[in-house]
């Protein structure tokens, strides 16, 4: 005869999870372990920054490397022949004798243009002409002066090519004199004066570069699209430099000054002791300026994802903002003597801002 089995009584109101519970383990029963909140290492965060200042690095050379890719593409593009199209090339020299002119209009659709001064009062325009087309020289000729604009008159020198089928690369050989007004316009073609002197210049390409030697006038605005846009030298009062895709640069003795792109570097140096204002902004690329040590400053550097170089001697910093996507500093230092004070500001947006006073 089996021996009956007394089941242990257990009074189950006092909940199911407690110690008495037969059917729970009791005692024996271990908890699951819980998961610990890892502490970060400063070896960490100091990795974690260094891949943070890697990346924005990268970012910075990537724009840099696609603003130049744009302008070679271009290029090549500019320079690629057209397979099964036949041209007709034309060369000619236009010479307008004693002038006392004051005003340029140049409006190009496709060609390079070249301005250059020399010892005379004559204005020779020297013209390499391309139509997409062959025609007998006379015919081609024809063509050229249907589409095309050249007017000379006892104040102005207007010169209008606007035809697509037409490229027209012009050499403009000028006297040396004060130009009143300078307007420039082309479309697929770079830009080169090697100097002038004047009150007011405005010149804009869609697809090329603009470099100026050497540069005086009251007010000058340079614009391109795709394109740099240079100023090596010069006497400016208010000057403006804008491209989208390419590089600004530019040297010389400045009151104020804007100089603005998108995918491109910002180079900027000043040589005067009484310039008042600049302003220089740039999406994907670095920021580099120089200023007389002489000069006093109020600056406002700003990069989101790159560092700040404040090279200012015995420059004051009033604030100063340091995150992983915002980095700002406001700094102020006083003149030496009697010379003016500059107010600076520069921003970035993935590259570096670096302002410095030299000798």
């Amino acid at each position: 005869m089996q021996e009956e089995v007394v089941e242990e009584e257990y009074d189950y109101s006092q909940g199911w999870n407690t110690k008495g519970n037969p059917y729970r383990g009791g005692a024996s029963y271990k908890k699951r372990p819980q998961p610990q909140p890892k502490q970060k290492s400063e070896a960490g965060q100091e990795k974690q920054q260094d891949t943070g200042r890697q990346i924005m690095d990268e970012l910075s050379q990537a724009g840099e490397k696609f603003g130049k890719f744009l302008n070679s593409a271009f290029e090549q593009v500019k320079d690629m022949p057209i397979p099964f199209l036949t041209s007709t090339k034309l060369e000619r020299d236009f010479v307008y004798h004693d002038t006392t002119l004051s005003i340029l209009e140049f409006e190009i659709a496709n060609g390079n243009v070249e301005f250059k001064t020399w010892d005379s009062n004559d204005v020779k325009v020297h013209a390499n002409i391309k139509l997409f087309k062959e025609y007998p020289e006379e015919e081609a000729l024809q063509i050229f002066f249907d589409k095309t604009t050249l007017r000379v008159d006892e104040e102005t020198l207007r010169f209008q090519s606007p035809s697509k089928q037409v490229v027209t690369n012009l050499t403009v050989y000028l006297p040396e004199r004060e130009y009143d007004y300078v307007s420039i316009k082309i479309l697929n073609g770079n830009l080169h004066i090697e100097g002038l002197t004047g009150r007011d210049m405005f010149a804009k390409t869609t697809n090329g570069n603009i470099s100026v030697g050497t540069l005086n006038t009251t007010l000058t605005e340079i614009e391109s699209i795709n394109g740099n846009v240079r100023v090596n030298s010069g006497t400016v009062r208010d000057l403006s430099l804008k491209t989208f895709h390419g590089n600004v640069s530019a040297k010389g003795a400045f009151d104020s000054t804007n100089l603005q792109t998108k995918t491109g570097n910002i180079s900027f140096t000043l040589t005067n002791h009484d310039s008042s204002f600049l302003k220089t902004k740039t999406g994907v690329g670095n920021i580099d300026v120089q200023v007389p040590s002489e000069l006093g400053v109020d600056g406002k550097l700003h990069t989101n994802l790159g560092k700040i170089n404040l090279g200012i001697s015995d420059a004051d910093v009033l604030d100063e903002t340091s995150d992983s996507v915002n980095k700002t500093i406001l700094f102020t230092k006083l003149p030496k003597s009697n010379e003016a004070v500059l107010k600076i500001e520069a921003e970035a947006t993935t590259g570096n801002v670096r302002v410095k006073d030299v000798k």
